[in-house]
């Protein structure tokens, strides 16, 4: 099995990303260089794992400039509006959809266990083409306690279930996950589904959004027992906001960002959106 991996990362100032990736005006030297030794032991944690899976073909997707690593795909074209990296890298996977037998698109913060991979792998042998078991992405809480942080994030299920592996499974209405895992076949039927031009913005920001378009063809099965078919992520999702030395003005500023970019619901934002339109046309 052929498999092949693209991870994107940055690292740098910006005013859109809010984790470890990001370096807020203020960080001081002392800070910029821990969370750089930080961030890049979790990238080179990530490709280690990520090489036992067999044979891979591991490239990294980033910009120049904002890199603590070498990069295989240098996509700076798009350096004004860096939430758009996972549209870029998506696509630019597409263009090898018929060379690989699994396609693994993924953030640079994540951890992705072999007994996952083997599970989504054992369950395309059976599955429709438009089904996917999409892991949970879990952190652990100050107690050292696992909980999944996109079921925080937009909690909520749908109607859809199933019993997979003799687990159940239903469809959250969170399709994120930090990460897209497809057969060859289920990412050409993607591929065949979706507008690949598109850039916008349907669930949290870009990188979220982009992850979202791509599924947007699957019904994205999770696990309800998490400690069955998961990742981890080595980042972390609110606990970022401790982390940064900006004032409490700024500090509160950018809380409630994560709290409108995390917390609202999609339907909301297209809502929105469709009002606009009928107001404008």
């Amino acid at each position: 099995m052929k498999i092949l991996c693209y991870i994107n990362h940055y690292f740098g100032h910006n005013r859109y990303f809010t984790g470890q990736s990001s370096l807020p005006l203020n960080t001081t030297a002392e800070e910029m260089a821990l969370r750089a030794v930080s961030r890049k032991k979790n990238l080179e944690d990530c490709i280690d794992q990520l090489k036992k899976l067999g044979d891979i073909d591991i490239k990294i997707c980033g910009m120049g400039n904002n890199s603590l690593v070498p990069i295989d795909f240098d996509f700076s074209s798009i350096q004004k509006n860096p939430i758009f990296l996972v549209y870029e890298s998506l696509t630019k996977m597409a263009d090898s959809s018929d060379n690989y037998d699994y396609f693994i698109n993924i953030e640079d913060d994540i951890f992705l266990p072999k007994e996952t991979f083997q599970n989504i792998v054992e369950f395309d042998k059976n599955s429709l083409v438009n089904e996917v078991i999409l892991p949970n992405r879990l952190e652990k809480d100050t107690e050292g306690n696992n909980h999944c942080v996109d079921w925080s994030a937009l909690p909520g299920w749908t109607q859809q279930n199933k019993s997979i592996q003799g687990k159940s499974f239903r469809v959250a209405l969170n399709p994120h996950s930090g990460l897209l895992i497809l057969s060859k076949e289920k990412f050409k039927y993607a591929i065949s589904q979706i507008d690949k031009s598109f850039r916008g913005i349907t669930v949290g920001t870009g990188m979220e959004s982009a992850f979202a378009h791509f599924h947007s063809p699957f019904a994205l099965f999770r696990c309800e027992d998490i400690s069955y078919h998961h990742i981890y992520h080595l980042d972390k999702w609110m606990n970022v906001i401790h982390k940064t030395t900006l004032p409490f003005k700024e500090r509160v500023i950018l809380f409630v960002k994560i709290l409108v970019k995390d917390m609202t619901p999609p339907f909301l934002f297209r809502s929105a959106k469709f009002v606009i339109g009928k107001i404008f046309h």
